[in-house]
């Protein structure tokens, strides 16, 4: 994997400046054989790996991503802890309004919830050697399905500049929304999977 992250650079030089370190190891990954959770020591190896592979005399400006979690406790602290902020240039969390998987999903771009974890992430930034990494949040957004994870157009928009200014004002250097455009056009309410397909503005 970290060689394929340096051919990426290397076959889009100028193009490609930012790589967050594996998406969502945190989630699952895929052995072959089913889906498992990953593991933060596992990441921790991986993303070592991958910043030291990458050759930053040949690309300086290169932002590299170590991607952290709304769980502090299993994911978060623990890697921060480990030494993680040495082997990335920023931080990456991917944040929604709405737990996807639970029962009841309650739709939030309520401030407590939200920002309370960008400031635990600066905390333990600063507290493990990563007082001069920027945080970004590199997912975040409102799905517009009809089954019970998704909110209306209408609600989108009204979400969308509050989750910027609440992020930013509380220490994010950046927002990006996910994503542009819708991802297809199923769309069911009985199934939850679909709101995956969108989420575009």
């Amino acid at each position: 994997f970290a060689n394929y992250s340096q051919a990426a650079f290397d076959q889009y030089p100028g193009f490609l400046k930012y790589q967050e370190m594996f998406n969502e190891w945190w989630k699952y990954r895929d052995d072959g054989i089913e889906q498992v959770s990953g593991t933060y020591d596992e990441y921790f190896e991986l993303a070592k790996t991958v910043y030291e592979t990458i050759d930053k005399e040949s690309y300086p400006d290169a932002v590299l991503f170590g991607e952290l979690s709304s769980d502090m406790d299993g994911w978060t602290k623990p890697l921060l802890e480990s030494g993680l902020a040495h082997f990335m240039d920023a931080a990456a969390l991917h944040r929604y309004g709405v737990s996807y998987g639970a029962e009841n999903p309650v739709h939030l771009p309520e401030d407590d919830i939200v920002t309370s974890e960008i400031k635990k992430i600066r905390e333990l930034l600063d507290a493990n050697g990563g007082a001069d990494k920027p945080i970004w949040l590199t997912e975040t957004g409102y799905t517009t399905t009809i089954n019970k994870y998704g909110v209306s157009e209408y609600e989108q928009a009204k979400y969308l500049p509050r989750l910027l200014l609440n992020f930013i004002s509380e220490g994010a250097d950046k927002v990006l929304w996910y994503d542009l455009l819708d991802d297809g056009v199923t769309d069911y309410a009985d199934k939850g999977a679909t709101h995956e397909y969108h989420f575009g503005l």
